[in-house]
């Protein structure tokens, strides 16, 4: 025999962690019935640092991809969430300390926050998304979260790693990012900001065509 209380069930854990992030609650607060709070945290710890979330995230988009779930039209974009910490951090104006970049955290307008950039499918389901700090240009994060894209398929082969299309707002309109769609052959629709517009009609032929 061995001592000890036996383990929880990891359907029970696992609802009671996606009660607490739905929930935006303190771990004390997750209800009874989900099991001891201090479990729940220790697991939701322990799968997050070892890959668990990320195989349970890689194993539903292949069967979701076998059935044909997958709607291949991409979108790219990015949101801020605020960040919380009690490590010292530099003042305003000044380079955040290496531990602070480290955890995705930077000052924005919003203060310390985290930007989530984040592709999703057709259907708005989550695909592949990328952490930086808040003050990060969404720009310079657009290929990590489009090579972040990798859905395995059944037996041999390589994932699929390529959408049919891509869709992103002006805050991607790059030169760099549309060489970079085009290079993989990736169809993407990604709107003109006004300056991009008004800088290439002052120079006339000089300014080429507008992006198609």
């Amino acid at each position: 025999m061995t001592g000890g209380r036996p383990r929880s069930d990891d359907r029970r854990v696992f609802n009671g962690i996606v009660w607490k992030i739905r929930a935006g609650a303190a771990w004390r607060d997750v209800p009874a019935r989900y099991g001891s709070w201090q479990s729940i945290y220790t697991r939701f710890r322990s799968w997050a640092l070892d890959g668990t979330f990320a195989r349970m995230l890689a194993g539903v988009h292949a069967e979701a991809d076998v059935a044909g779930d997958v709607d291949w039209l991409a979108s790219v974009d990015s949101t801020r969430s605020c960040g919380r910490t009690s490590m010292p951090l530099a003042q305003k104006g000044r380079q955040e300390t290496d531990e602070a970049q480290d955890h995705a955290l930077g000052r924005s307008r919003g203060g310390l926050t985290t930007k989530i950039h984040l592709a999703c499918d057709g259907a708005g389901r989550t695909l592949a998304f990328v952490l930086s700090g808040g003050n990060v240009n969404d720009g310079t994060r657009f290929t990590h979260v489009l090579t972040g894209i990798r859905i395995a398929r059944p037996g041999p082969g390589r994932p699929r790693v390529r959408p049919d299309r891509v869709i992103a707002d002006k805050g991607y309109s790059f030169k760099a990012i549309r060489a970079e769609l085009r290079r993989r052959g990736i169809g993407h629709t990604i709107p003109e900001r006004a300056d991009q517009q008004a800088n290439r009609r002052r120079r006339g032929s000089r300014g080429g065509r507008p992006p198609v």
